[in-house]
């Protein structure tokens, strides 16, 4: 991918990743989890390839170790070698893992090379998307299927909202995220490589009750606008303000809106 220093910034280490996946995981309204549930989408044959692009610290994997079948082969890939070291050391219980750094504009692979493609919540930082999907489609086998996650607009529009509140200078919006590749576009963009696309959303949300937990999502938005830095150097007021929102409601509710597009 073209440098992006935010995204860069982001995405050293997982230390970032970490906090927002503790909010999801402990918050959120749907208990099956998300990683589950993505998981549950996905189909592989016998003696599968498998590529994951932007895989991160590796949590679907993780969260799923009991499901994976023994005779697939998973090649799991990252522009951070931070990343990709902490995915190896989340997933020591697997044996039939490769890891490497792969930028998804210029996949190093020869072409028709796997029966599966993965890209989830990573196809919105992408500045040549056209090119990347182009890759992904290049990489696969004839009737392989890819997998893209990602969210939509309305997604934790109620954060948006309680941040800008706050503090009319934040100018932090993910709606910008959905807009280059989310849920209400995304299909339209796969379709000009793949026939067959199929959108499933996931239905969740967040009831919060720990407003550290909500602070602490707040400044790993590092690099992201300047989210972090106003909340950071205005902290006492900040729990302050989430304190006086959960008194009065109970909890923190923010609805999510995210899904994944299987292409054929």
């Amino acid at each position: 991918m073209v440098k992006n220093d935010g995204v860069t910034k982001q995405y050293t280490d997982d230390s970032n990743l970490n906090m927002r996946q503790y909010l999801h995981q402990n918050f959120s309204i749907n208990k099956l989890g998300w990683t589950k549930w993505v998981y549950q989408n996905y189909e592989f044959k016998s003696n599968a390839k498998v590529l994951e692009l932007g895989c991160g610290n590796g949590m679907i994997w993780k969260d799923n170790l009991e499901l994976i079948p023994d005779d697939i082969d998973i090649t799991l890939t990252d522009f951070s070698e931070g990343m990709l070291a902490t995915a190896k050391s989340n997933l020591t219980a697997l044996h039939n893992i490769n890891y490497r750094v792969v930028n998804i504009e210029e996949i190093n692979f020869p072409d028709q090379t796997f029966d599966v493609v993965i890209a989830n919540h990573m196809l919105y930082h992408v500045p040549d998307r056209d090119k990347a999907l182009s890759e992904v489609r290049r990489v696969l086998k004839p009737g392989g299927t890819f997998y893209a996650t990602t969210m939509g607009n309305r997604n934790m529009a109620e954060y948006r909202e309680l941040l800008m509140d706050f503090d009319g200078r934040i100018n932090y919006s993910d709606v910008g995220m959905s807009k280059r590749f989310g849920l209400e576009n995304g299909k339209e963009q796969i379709m000009k490589y793949f026939s067959d696309v199929t959108r499933r959303d996931y239905e969740d949300g967040l009831k919060i009750t720990n407003v550290e937990a909500l602070y602490n999502y707040t400044i790993s938005l590092e690099g992201i606008y300047n989210v972090a830095d106003i909340v950071r150097d205005r902290k006492e007021q900040f729990i302050d303000y989430l304190n006086d929102k959960m008194r009065q409601e109970g909890a923190i509710y923010i609805s999510k809106l995210a899904g994944i597009f299987i292409a054929k």
